[in-house]
C-alpha cells in the first residue's frame, strides 16, 4: 500500500518560464517551467514499480551536475515537478510538502530566537559588568583607595591572593598583597590585553593582617599536603634484591620490577654484553623500613 512521500519545495510553481522561453534560452542551470515548480524528494518511500510510472517527471542531480550548474548549496537527490506530485497522489501516495512559506517561517522563528538570546546575553553581560565594576570599586575602598603605579616596590617579597572579581572568562581583576605590605593588582581587560599595577603606599593594617592570615593558611595547607605525600611515600613497596654473584643488595620499587622484562632486573656491576646476571628477588618491604644508606631505586 502506498505510503507518504516527503518533499521540499525549492521553486514555487508561480515562478518559472514557458516552454517556449526555455527552448529559446541557453541555461547554466535547468530553468523551471512555470506552473510546475521544483521539489526535492526525501528518502526512498516510492515503490520501484511506481517510480517507473512517474519517471518522466523526475531528474537526478548528482554532485558533479550541481557544481557545473553553480548550485553549490543545493543537495544531491531526485527532483520532481508538480505534475509528478499529482501522479503520485493518483497512485495513492500521501504527499507532504515542506513549502517555501514554511521554510521562511522556520528561518524567521530561528532568527527571532537567536535575536532574543543575544539580547538576553547582552542584558546579562551588562548587569554582570555593572556588578563587576561596583564590586571592584567597593573592594578598592576597603583597600584604602590606593594610588597605583606601574612598577613594583623594591624588596616586595612574596605575594598572596586576596580577592578575585570576574566579569567573564577573559575579564577579571585579581588583588594580591605583597610581603612588603603593598597591593599588586592584575587586570585582565580581554583575551590579549592586561595590566599589572602596584600601590604606591602600603595597604591598611587590617588588609596586611588578612594577608598574613591567608599566607599562614596557605603555608599550613602546603605542609599538610607535603606531610600526606611523605606518608604515602613511606608506605611504597620495594623488593629487596640481591645479586648472586657480587652480593650487591638493592631495594627496587615494585612497579619498576613489574615493568621490567619477565620481572627480572640485571645487576649492572656483574652483567656482561652477552651474559646478564639477574638479581634474586627477596622479601618486600615498605620504604620506611629500608635501612639507612641502602641503595634504593625508585
Amino acid at each position: 500500500m502506498p505510503g507518504k512521500v516527503s518533499v521540499t519545495e525549492e521553486v514555487s510553481p508561480e515562478i518559472g518560464l514557458t516552454k517556449e522561453e526555455i527552448e529559446k534560452g541557453i541555461w547554466n542551470s535547468p530553468p523551471t517551467e512555470k506552473g510546475q515548480g521544483r521539489y526535492l524528494i526525501h528518502g526512498k518511500t516510492i515503490a520501484p514499480a511506481d517510480f517507473g510510472k512517474i519517471r518522466e517527471y523526475v531528474r537526478y542531480w548528482d554532485q558533479e551536475f550541481l557544481e557545473e550548474a553553480d548550485m553549490f548549496f543545493a543537495s544531491v537527490g531526485w527532483r520532481i515537478n508538480a505534475a509528478g506530485l499529482t501522479a503520485l497522489r493518483e497512485l495513492g501516495y500521501d504527499v507532504e510538502i515542506d513549502t517555501l512559506e514554511s521554510q521562511k517561517q522556520r528561518r524567521e522563528e530561528i532568527a527571532a530566537k537567536e535575536k532574543a538570546a543575544k539580547e538576553q546575553a547582552e542584558s546579562e553581560r551588562k548587569v554582570t559588568g555593572e556588578k563587576f565594576k561596583a564590586d571592584v570599586a567597593e573592594y578598592e575602598k576597603y583597600l584604602g583607595n590606593p594610588e597605583w603605579a606601574g612598577t613594583a616596590p623594591e624588596n616586595h617579597g612574596d605575594q598572596i591572593l586576596l580577592k578575585v572579581f570576574r566579569a567573564s572568562e577573559y575579564q577579571y581583576t585579581e588583588y594580591y598583597c605583597l610581603k612588603s605590605g603593598h597591593i599588586h593588582v592584575f587586570i585582565q581587560h580581554m583575551y590579549d590585553m592586561w595590566d599589572n599595577m602596584y600601590s604606591v603606599s602600603q595597604a591598611p593594617a587590617r588588609v596586611q593582617e588578612e594577608a598574613r592570615r591567608l599566607m599562614a593558611e596557605k603555608r599550613a595547607e602546603q605542609e599538610r599536603g607535603q606531610s600526606e605525600c611523605e606518608e604515602r611515600r613511606s608506605h611504597q613497596i620495594f623488593f629487596r634484591m640481591v645479586c648472586p654473584t657480587c652480593g650487591r643488595t638493592v631495594y627496587i620499587r615494585d612497579d619498576m620490577v613489574r615493568d621490567s622484562k619477565d620481572g627480572k632486573v640485571g645487576c649492572g656491576k656483574c652483567s656482561k654484553p652477552k651474559k646478564v646476571v639477574y638479581f634474586g628477588k627477596n622479601e618486600t618491604v615498605e620504604r620506611k623500613d629500608i635501612p639507612e644508606n641502602s641503595e634504593i631505586k625508585g
